[in-house]
């Protein structure tokens, strides 16, 4: 079998929303315009995910059937390599596989890759002819996937937090919405932990806003460096931060999340700053057997936490962390 190597970080496209989503003009114009740069009859923008591909764009009179070649978009591509098959009948890696359609010939693909060059998926083009593209055509087809570049970029900014980097509100409510869905399916609780920096406004006032700034970044790093890959996390609002724990207890998530009070205790006595990084957080636990979708998920938590600075006495600013893990629903 041909193994797959497009593999972009975990849940990326999730974040970026455009799995199972309709066709869309800006990404047609491009496989339009490539067919007919290229005379071929089927020119594609396919995502490929961990588990599975996606096309978003087709464009040709063939495009439609010659589609139904989805184990050519899972070929390995090198980061900045274009991958191309003169006659795909004649491949060794295709020896003794029967291809969708018979006739298929080239293959020619241009990865397509994020901001910061996780590769997405693939721009493609297929025909019942076997040919080469000289370079000059190649360079064509690099300018053409970095117009699909720019479009997906456009998508992952409207998706992530511009002073971070990790995903904002929206971003996460896409990804872990998907991670939520999972669990349900599969039986399995998940965790959400909610997580405000106390004091944020304070911070701004006596240091700057630059210092501020400093002090969010700092909290998401730590929450990238203690939490798992699998883990969906997020600046969801000015000095708030969410994260999705899936197949966790809240039991489990006290565990992951002791990491990040370890993790950020040791900054606050290394940085030798004047204040010191604090937080206030809950983490909610979700029942499989209960029919939640993630915002509810997110209320819930966000009246937890509501609870917890109203019903502490002069509740902490810098320099006095402190912290609570509530029961979920």
């Amino acid at each position: 079998m041909v193994s797959p190597s497009l593999m972009p970080t975990s849940g990326l496209l999730q974040a970026l929303g455009i799995l199972d989503t309709p066709a869309e003009a800006r990404f047609d114009r491009v496989t339009r315009l490539a067919s007919r740069l290229f005379a071929v009859p089927a020119a594609l923008i396919v995502m490929v995910d961990e588990e599975r591909q996606w096309i978003k764009s087709m464009s040709g009179p063939a495009a439609a059937e010659l589609a139904r070649n989805n184990m050519l978009f899972s070929l390995h591509v090198d980061a900045d390599a274009i991958l191309q098959i003169a006659d795909v009948s004649t491949d060794a890696r295709f020896s003794g596989q029967r291809m969708a359609h018979s006739l298929l010939k080239f293959y020619v693909a241009c990865p397509l890759h994020s901001r910061e060059g996780h590769r997405l998926g693939i721009l493609c083009l297929l025909d019942y002819v076997p040919r080469t593209l000289d370079a000059a055509s190649l360079e064509c087809l690099r300018d053409l996937a970095a117009v699909v570049e720019s479009e997906l970029g456009v998508l992952e900014l409207a998706s992530h937090d511009a002073l971070t980097g990790i995903p904002n509100k929206r971003g996460f409510l896409l990804l872990a919405q998907q991670n939520l869905a999972l669990c349900a399916r599969q039986g399995h609780a998940g965790s959400l932990v909610l997580l405000e920096l106390t004091g944020l406004q304070s911070i701004n006032d006596t240091y700057g806003r630059i210092e501020g700034d400093l002090a969010l970044l700092v909290l998401a790093d730590q929450l990238k460096k203690a939490f798992r890959g699998s883990d969906s996390f997020a600046r969801i609002s000015a000095d708030q931060f969410a994260v999705f724990l899936a197949n966790a207890t809240k039991q489990q998530a006290e565990t992951v999340f002791a990491r990040f009070t370890y993790a950020l205790q040791q900054y606050n006595l290394e940085a030798c700053r004047d204040y010191q990084l604090a937080y206030a957080s809950v983490i909610v636990e979700f029942s499989p057997q209960k029919n939640l979708i993630l915002e509810q998920l997110l209320g819930q938590a966000e009246s937890e936490l509501h609870q917890l600075k109203n019903s502490t006495p002069g509740w902490p600013g810098p320099g006095q962390p402190k912290s609570q893990a509530l029961h979920g629903i």
